[in-house]
């Protein structure tokens, strides 16, 4: 069970985590687990020759809907979840499609706009609606790792995050089996290959950029894990669009101000990560 939190390195770890279930399943003739063609993230079905549905792991196939974290299935299986900084996850968001109110491809309000063809010219430019500060009041994007965590809901709702809701999603993380950091992402591959027992994949076998196709489902030779990160031009984002690169986030992210403002608007992600943090020290 994989809980995907937004611009945390969910897409890339997840992919990851599928090619651990296909370890566990010791690349069986039965085996698919939904891994090619790579390029189908919101695959909806599996290839129907008699291959077990890519559900072996919960929450694999990325597409919208996933983002709803299905705590239920926290009673059927093993879970596992990968956070970020919430300064630099926040920062991240504004600056991608579909997780600001520039680019609301999920329609959380009215007012915002679904993507750059309908943002208002300036000067003959067409220029973002809501500025970044505008961005940290609305509450849609505000503590939604709590928010997920506490209420089982898609990130962008406008439900109330207090301490009530903090509690209950810091009692549900610390019964996932392994809570990973996107900036310890090396050392999570690690851990999710030892959480699982899965002793014979070394770690350059894990991050390989492109798979190796097995001779057959018993060969010696079979395909290693993989981890293929999303390219650039699959998903547009502002940064690509307007030329608002890593530069521009690192800006935001070393003046005080900025993250002042984020740590006082999300103020429970900020406890809820450092608690992760100590989740995944001990191990």
């Amino acid at each position: 069970h994989f809980v995907h939190i937004p611009k945390c390195g969910g897409t890339t770890f997840g992919r990851m985590m599928r090619r651990l279930v296909c370890a566990m399943n010791a690349f069986g003739p039965d085996l698919d687990c939904c891994i090619e063609p790579e390029q189908q993230i919101c695959d909806t079905d599996c290839p129907s020759h008699n291959q077990p549905d890519c559900q072996a792991l919960w929450g694999c196939r990325f597409c919208d809907c996933r983002h709803t974290p299905q705590i239920r299935h926290m009673e059927l299986g093993v879970s596992v979840v990968i956070l970020r900084n919430p300064i630099h996850r926040i920062i991240s968001a504004f600056y991608f499609q579909g997780h600001s109110p520039n680019w609301d491809r999920f329609g959380v309000r009215d007012e915002f706009v679904e993507g750059p063809e309908s943002w208002p010219r300036i000067n003959g430019t067409r220029a973002p609606p809501f500025s970044f500060r505008q961005y940290l009041e609305f509450p849609e994007y505000q503590n939604i790792a709590s928010r997920m965590l506490a209420y089982d809901s898609f990130p962008y709702r406008n439900l109330t995050v207090g301490a009530e809701q903090l509690e209950l999603a810091l009692s549900r993380l610390s019964k996932f089996r392994l809570v990973a950091l996107m900036e310890a992402f090396d050392a999570s591959v690690f851990m999710a290959a030892g959480a699982f027992e899965i002793e014979t994949m070394t770690f350059e076998a894990l991050t390989r950029a492109k798979p190796k196709r097995a001779a057959g489902p018993n060969s010696s030779s079979a395909r290693p894990l993989t981890v293929t990160k999303l390219k650039s031009s699959r998903m547009p984002s502002m940064t690509k669009v307007f030329g608002v690169g890593a530069q521009k986030h690192e800006v935001l992210a070393k003046d005080a101000r900025i993250v002042q403002l984020i740590s006082e608007r999300n103020a429970y992600d900020l406890e809820l990560y450092q608690n992760a943090k100590r989740l995944f020290c001990d191990k």
